[in-house]
């Protein structure tokens, strides 16, 4: 808990250097949201944690100079509580929401409690510490001091009420493939 403080000001500081644009432009670090509705639910969720008592350390608005297209600021919120729809919803947004808590007992529960599970990200130099967390998250995928694990050569999915199987690696062959048995005699 004690920590909450200053890791949300430092990932703010981080968070407002990053450049936005278009994606596919070399150096760009923040592309535009997927469409119209996505800007407007990223818009609900950042004003509801504003309206419950949460932070806007830094972004929480479109960015100037970018009326056209579905950009939207990288999003540091402090004070995030259970109760805000950040924590109820995928977001799949540029919003980090910093959450306190006292043991990690109490993190890993209260990530577990979502009915989602699509991606977990720990932040680590402790490995023994990490694989009992990676192994306790409900999670398709956990990122480990990352915050983009996934690769082609592996399975990338959610659990829970996340995605719909996975896609990458050889499991993806299921998804495209039926099994048919052919009994011959002779």
């Amino acid at each position: 808990r004690e920590m909450a403080a200053a890791f949300a000001e430092e990932a703010a500081r981080l968070a407002a250097a990053l450049k936005i644009g278009n994606g596919l432009t070399p150096g760009v670090d923040v592309g535009p949201l997927i469409d119209r509705l996505r800007l407007a639910a990223t818009e609900s969720l950042v004003e509801d944690i504003r309206k419950k008592g949460g932070k806007i350390l830094c972004g929480g608005k479109r960015p100037a100079g970018f009326d056209q297209g579905f950009f939207y600021e990288p999003t540091v919120a402090a004070d995030v509580t259970d109760d805000m729809l950040i924590n109820q919803e995928e977001p799949f947004a540029p919003i980090l929401p910093v959450m306190a808590y006292d043991t990690l007992d109490e993190a890993v529960e209260r990530a577990n409690k979502t009915i989602y599970g699509l991606a977990a990200y720990i932040a680590t130099n402790d490995m023994a510490m990490m694989f009992k967390l990676a192994d306790r998250l409900e999670a398709g995928v956990i990122g480990v001091n990352e915050f983009a694990p996934a690769t082609p050569q592996a399975p990338f999915g959610g659990i829970k009420e996340s995605g719909v199987g996975r896609e990458g690696g050889w499991q993806a062959l299921d998804a495209y493939t039926d099994i048919k048995t052919v009994a011959i005699v002779l």
